[in-house]
């Protein structure tokens, strides 16, 4: 791969971290739009998301880390 298309761990971190942002938009969508949550449900998905979310990220960025040395 050449030089100028790598990407640091910082930055594959940031982009999992993006996603994750995003998916959790669209389920907060589909879950309002489809199944009627209102803001107390989405509340509680939202803070469990996002434990879920932040944990999972810590398991790649550490795979990434070791990955990397």
């Amino acid at each position: 791969m050449s030089r100028e298309k790598r990407i640091t761990t910082r930055q594959a971190v940031k982009l999992v971290q993006d996603a994750y942002d995003r998916y959790e938009a669209l389920a907060k969508q589909a879950l309002r739009e489809e199944f009627g949550f209102g803001p107390a449900r989405l509340a509680r998905f939202e803070e469990r998301f996002s434990e879920l979310a932040a944990q999972e990220a810590m398991r790649i960025e550490t795979r990434l880390r070791r990955g990397s040395n």
